[in-house]
């Protein structure tokens, strides 16, 4: 049994998306396999809108996605950076400016700061219905990505509250666009405290109602949501994404653990949280 409803499992079945768990944004060459993914599925030409976020400005990613495209292949692309860090413009304008584009981009940034963008700037429903739609590709990383779900583990600590890393992790809510919860650079060790992510992720997700599903995605690894099915995406062989689903064995609490590796065939997504 399932403890999402069908519907919105089958709202992804139009959605089309690369979301990394981190990598992508950093200037090297690890992140160019998920830019050529996320192009791949445009088909081109592109219309490429980069979002900001409290800690990435837009015009240094437009910047950087041109530097690849040209590897790429050099074909025609406008690339439209809008807003600036910690600033976005009016929902009008960017309203205008998710009709226009064909391929959405939201890079990494303090996630708790990001989420609070968009709600000032009353974007929640505009962003996750235009992701549902499957009228344009998104590509995400970090922040960018964990924010599609219903939830995430986050220990960055908003501006207002002077900013940086903390120890310790704490939930956090997202777009809700994606079923389940969601943690990005998996593998990797809190910069702060030293703390690897994934037992404190594991550790978060055994508290949750039986039948929830958690995402555990890799630096270097993203998630490719396309025709209703679910694909990994890797650097290398040595990332991936974990699937976590809480379940109960002897009376007891028990996380079921799927990893994901590159090459895993399409897996449809109902089947993802069963």
């Amino acid at each position: 049994m399932s403890l999402y409803p069908l519907d919105s499992i089958n709202g992804l079945a139009k959605v089309r998306a690369v979301l990394c768990g981190g990598g992508w944004t950093n200037r090297s060459a690890e992140a160019y396999p998920f830019v050529r993914q996320a192009l791949d599925m445009v088909g081109g030409p592109w219309q490429v809108l980069i979002l900001p976020t409290p800690t990435s400005e837009p015009c240094d990613e437009a910047l950087l996605l041109r530097r690849r495209l040209k590897k790429y292949g050099g074909r025609e692309m406008e690339v439209n950076p809008i807003g600036r860090t910690q600033a976005w413009p009016e929902p009008d304008e960017i309203n205008a400016a998710l009709n226009w584009a064909n391929l959405v981009v939201i890079p990494g940034g303090n996630f708790p700061d990001y989420m609070e963008l968009i709600d000032r700037a009353r974007l929640l429903n505009t962003l996750r219905r235009k992701f549902l739609s499957g009228e344009a590709v998104f590509m995400g990383s970090s922040a960018g990505t964990v924010s599609w779900f219903d939830w995430t583990q986050t220990a960055d600590i908003p501006k207002r509250s002077g900013g940086g890393v903390a120890g310790n992790y704490r939930i956090a809510w997202g777009i809700g666009a994606i079923p389940g919860f969601a943690c990005a650079h998996y593998y990797e060790r809190n910069e702060h405290s030293g703390l690897s992510r994934t037992p404190i992720f594991q550790a978060m997700m055994r508290a949750q109602p039986v039948g929830t599903v958690g995402f555990g995605i890799d630096t270097g690894a993203a998630i490719v949501l396309n025709d209703g099915t679910f694909q990994v995406a890797t650097r290398d062989r040595y990332q991936g994404v974990q699937r976590l689903r809480v379940e109960t064995r002897d009376c007891r609490v028990h996380l079921r653990l799927t990893e994901f590796r590159q090459g895993h065939g399409p897996v449809p997504l109902n089947k993802l949280y069963h």
